[in-house]
């Protein structure tokens, strides 16, 4: 469908893909039907016909079509659309700090629901969103590492920088003839003929990157890639931007509410199909109707069990409440810098053994051992090795604790080998808790660390009460990491990836996990990703005795590698699942009506319908990061396959954010299957955990 709104740009009526080689639109496309396309080269007319409501298929086409009439009616009225969730004002918030390479938008995230009785819903996300044509010709290629965040400049796509290559731009890296110059000559129409000139005769170095989430690796040109507006890249390459811009991009309840009916009413009537779409901004708090109910999944009572059955609402309890289950062996390596000997390295333990002896947790043992820590201008120095010589393999440590040296002294600057010290502990089959210096006395720290210690181990620091609702008997969740090599010039080219999977109980307790270990190239493997759901099956039956009969399979929403060998796996065994899509992003906020304030957690809107929500997993009663007066972004549920209703899954999904280990004194907005799986990935890719051959009950990646 581009090339035909390239080639009849305004003049296109509202299009939907139909399947194969079709497409449906409002009214006959005009023209002679010819297009200058590699795989069509001409339309032709299939007559009209009526789209279905009650179709599901066809449901989703009226969607489509109503959605390209709205995004038609946001650009008369001067809004740029780069696609339905991303729909800025025209011109920039002003704001006179900074380089002037960055500028930030009014952002309006949008999304269109039609039901089946004929009903039309807009959702609307008021945000902000920082653009840039900060392009990578103008940046010091030293400055440039492996895994920085990039968008090309013609349609803002995400990547991740892989290396500055050897090559230049009219050499042939795109195959054995072809330059970028030459593709993006003959291939691609979004880049004009100037810009393409320009390259040419700059004839830089090419960039090689990688697709957010996965995909194959591509080379760009220099002046097509330009950094993403995200935080890390405002911090490192415009702070004073950054620093005025964060106050203009958190926005009360009411602010918000606010923007979009502001937005609605500019945006008006929207007409479709001979008729009018009206959307009533008179209301724009929606409490719920007959097809997308607004609902209160739990008041703020007791939902976790700790030590004896003792019940709480929140893992901050666990100190006067006790850990649900210590580990059954618990003998701790504690490990140092030489600088902190005597007195004040005892002084660092007793913080931690008097958190977890509070808690119901002390150590069997402790055993402590030492290193000489590498100043920053020698790094990365050997700790690593100083360490490994004094770990043997069969050391009887069930969890380690290490003390990273300060980045700075009174004499010297320090190199910390946190990758380092992860790598060998992992080579030893040993989960580790680094404790940085610097955070000792963030609020919930030493907690924090202490329920690491005693995942590290094996134990279960606390459940859901009374299991998660449903017939599920095991949680599985899929994720894949990235992680790309460095070196001292930042122009070297590594990308490793690493997937994981996550097991929970139906309590709500972490099982285990197993792991791929870092492989090379872009995609998991397909028997790898089968090798560590066999392990995961096999480590259930092990610890509940029995084979489960129904799976909740949780993915994020981001990941794009297939999980189908998983699947034909418990297909194989007879077992059933529902595989749930969770998706960091919700086209909507949730917020208290009376007064247009944050919500309490645990209020969702159900789509009962499409099998969809938006859940508020963080509110009232938590607290809101300092000096902020931002709105907690609800998360969005969708079933992808299976027979549970989505309220029942939405259920699990809350109890799941409410019982994070690593964050004692708050709760987090993803629940504890996808959020551990996405870290245990990433370390996996970074070669931090031990490689799995079965379940590892160990939680050694927080």
């Amino acid at each position: 469908m581009r090339e035909i709104r390239e080639k009849y740009d305004d003049h296109a009526p509202p299009m939907a893909y139909a399947g194969d080689l079709e497409i449906v639109a409002l009214q006959p496309i005009p023209g002679d039907g010819t297009l200058e396309s590699d795989g069509v080269r001409e339309l032709k007319s299939a007559g009209e016909r009526t789209l279905n409501l009650l179709d599901r298929a066809e449901r989703e086409q009226i969607r489509r079509l109503v959605e390209e009439a709205f995004k038609q009616q946001v650009v008369e009225q001067g809004f740029i659309v780069h696609s339905m969730n991303k729909i800025l004002k025209s011109e920039p918030i002003p704001i006179q700090a900074g380089t002037g390479n960055f500028h930030l938008y009014e952002r309006f995230d949008c999304a269109i629901t039609v039901m089946a009785s004929g009903q039309v819903y807009l959702h609307v996300n008021p945000k902000t969103r920082v653009e840039t044509k900060y392009t990578l010709d103008k940046i010091d290629n030293q400055r440039l590492y492996p895994g920085l965040r990039l968008v090309t400049t013609y349609n803002g796509r995400g990547y991740r920088l892989g290396c500055v290559q050897a090559e230049h731009a009219t050499d042939p890296v795109i195959d054995a003839e072809t330059s970028v110059v030459d593709y993006h000559r003959n291939k691609n129409p979004l880049v004009d003929d100037d810009t393409v000139a320009m390259i040419e005769r700059m004839n830089r170095r090419v960039i090689s990157a990688y697709p957010m989430g996965s995909g194959n690796q591509q080379i760009f040109p220099q002046e097509l890639l330009a950094l993403q507006g995200h935080t890390e890249n405002l911090s490192q390459f415009d702070e004073e931007f950054w620093s005025e811009a964060q106050p203009r991009m958190r926005r009360a309840a009411s602010a918000r509410v606010e923007n979009a009916v502001e937005f609605a009413q500019q945006i008006g009537d929207i007409a479709f199909d001979k008729t009018e779409i009206s959307f009533s901004v008179d209301a724009p708090l929606f409490t719920g109707d007959d097809h997308l109910r607004v609902e209160q999944l739990y008041e703020m009572n007791d939902v976790l069990t700790f030590e004896d059955g003792r019940t709480g609402s929140h893992p901050k309890e666990v100190e006067s409440k006790g850990v649900y289950e210590p580990p059954a062996s618990f003998n701790v390596l504690y490990v140092y810098p030489q600088q902190l000997e005597g007195e004040r390295a005892d002084s660092f333990w007793n913080v931690f053994s008097r958190k977890l002896r509070s808690m119901g947790a002390e150590p069997d043992s402790i055993e402590a051992i030492t290193f000489s820590p590498t100043p920053k201008s020698e790094a990365p120095g050997d700790v690593d090795i100083q360490v490994g010589r004094q770990l043997p393999t069969d050391h009887g440590f069930d969890a380690a604790l290490v003390v990273l040296p300060p980045e700075k002294s009174a004499i010297t600057k320090f190199y910390q080998p946190y990758d380092e010290l992860k790598e060998v502990f992992a080579e030893k089959g040993l989960h580790s808790q680094m404790i940085d210096r610097k955070s000792m006395k963030e609020t919930g720290y030493h907690k924090n660390i202490a329920l690491g210690l005693v995942s590290a181990a094996g134990g279960i620091p606390f459940t859901v009460e009374d299991s998660l609702p449903g017939d599920a008997d095991l949680y599985l969740a899929f994720d894949v990491g990235q992680y790309f090599d460095d070196d001292d010039d930042g122009l070297q080219d590594g990308i490793r990836v690493g997937a994981s999977v996550t097991a929970i109980t139906n309590e709500g307790a972490v099982l285990g996990y197993a792991h791929t270990g870092p492989q090379t190239g872009e995609r998991i493997p397909a028997s790898a990703l089968r090798r560590i759901t066999r392990q995961s099956l096999l480590g259930y039956e092990e610890h509940c005795r029995g084979t489960p009969d129904h799976i909740i399979i949780h993915r994020d929403g981001f990941m794009n590698d297939p999980i189908e060998p998983a699947l034909e796996l418990l297909e194989r065994d007879g077992i059933s699942y529902d595989v749930v899509e969770i998706r960091k992003q919700a086209p909507a906020r949730i917020v208290n009506q009376e007064g247009f304030a944050n919500p309490d957690k645990g209020i969702a809107c159900i789509n009962d319908e499409q099998n969809l929500a938006y859940v508020a997993t963080y509110g009232y009663p938590e607290p809101l990061a300092k000096g902020t007066t931002g709105t907690p972004r609800p998360i969005t549920v969708a079933r992808k396959h299976g027979t549970t209703n989505i309220e029942t899954l939405v259920r699990q999904i809350y109890l799941l954010t409410q019982c994070h280990i690593g964050v004692a004194n708050t709760t987090t907005r993803l629940p504890i299957t996808t959020a551990y799986a996405d870290q245990a990935a990433t370390a996996a890719a970074k070669g931090h955990l031990p490689l799995t051959t079965d379940l590892e009950t160990g939680i050694g990646f927080l």
